[in-house]
């Protein structure tokens, strides 16, 4: 199953960042992250009416909706791959990856939620292709403004960059601004 829409899948590409760690030749760690941008967000709501085959209405609503969530958090899809399965932990309290959102003027953010996707179902699949059956996928929850009432992504900034790191590896995915 596919999304018959080119133009999702490009803002698929411009949305989602591919690392990797390696030790010598020795794989440990594929990771896909997709940031749910505004722009993404609105392309994936239409994918998704598509796929759907939703009502105007619908879709409306989910567009609405999608529009409130963007502006109270801010959200990643990521898919992991791990050489150790135990290593694939991102949502158990006690994982060995420090997960965070980077920010060059203040602190770093952690997310609020890191929910595990443990079945992905075909509409899933068909906006994310690059989830895959050796890998474990998630849902990453920023908040969209930190304790101090600053904004956790800068409108004026010039990337936004997540952090996962631990003794398995360090990865950066980072999306320069404004997106193209």
């Amino acid at each position: 199953m596919n999304v018959h829409d080119s133009s999702y899948y490009k803002s698929l590409d411009r949305h989602t960042r591919y690392n990797s760690s390696y030790e010598d030749f020795d794989a440990r760690v594929f990771l896909a992250t997709t940031w749910q941008s505004e722009d993404f967000r609105k392309a994936r709501v239409e994918a998704t009416a598509t796929i759907l085959a939703l009502s105007d209405e619908a879709r409306s609503d989910r567009l609405e909706a999608e529009k409130a969530e963007g502006t109270e958090y801010v959200d990643f899809f990521v898919s992991m791959y791990t050489k150790r399965f135990d290593w694939n932990d991102l949502a158990s309290p006690t994982s060995i990856w420090r997960v965070e959102l980077l920010r060059p003027q203040a602190t770093a953010v952690e997310p609020i939620s890191i929910e595990r996707i443990s079945r992905p179902d075909a509409t899933l699949l068909a906006l994310y292709p690059y989830i895959n059956r050796f890998g474990e996928s998630y849902r990453l929850r920023f908040p969209a403004v930190d304790e101090a009432g600053l904004p956790t992504i800068d409108p004026d900034g010039a990337r936004v960059t997540l952090r996962f790191a631990s003794a398995v590896g360090r990865l950066e995915p980072t999306w320069e601004l404004p997106i193209r």
